[in-house]
């Protein structure tokens, strides 16, 4: 069996790659921040007060297909700030979406952390 790789992209901004002294023109979506604060008696994770930050939207799709059928992959990643304050288990909500952050990874330059790419 092949299997072949399709990534069709749907980039309200590009990739990473493509970041420079110019990001903070680009920030278009508005995201609340929950940070995690504990697990009640039930098990259900209990969270503080929403921090709103502006971000980037950058969604892709990764379509894998073989000879008897075809799976797409959806990719999405938030590009916020460097100092913005985030955990793995923090709660994310913009445009009525709740998703769950899968990983967090920072962009350097010469002064530290430039931004921060929340993949959900």
């Amino acid at each position: 069996m092949k299997v072949y790789f399709q990534k069709t992209s749907l980039q309200i901004f590009g990739d990473e790659n493509m970041l420079s002294d110019d990001f903070f023109e680009y920030i278009t979506t508005s995201v609340s921040i929950y940070p995690f604060a504990s697990k009640d008696k039930f098990g259900q994770n209990t969270y503080g007060s929403a921090v709103t930050v502006n971000a980037i939207l950058s969604e892709s799709i990764i379509t894998k297909a073989d000879k008897d059928n075809t799976t797409s992959i959806s990719e999405s990643k938030l590009f916020v700030d460097g100092d913005v304050v985030i955990g793995q288990y923090d709660k994310i909500v913009f445009n009525s979406l709740n998703p769950e952050i899968r990983k967090i990874n920072s962009i350097r330059d010469d002064e530290g952390i430039y931004c921060k790419i929340i993949y959900i």
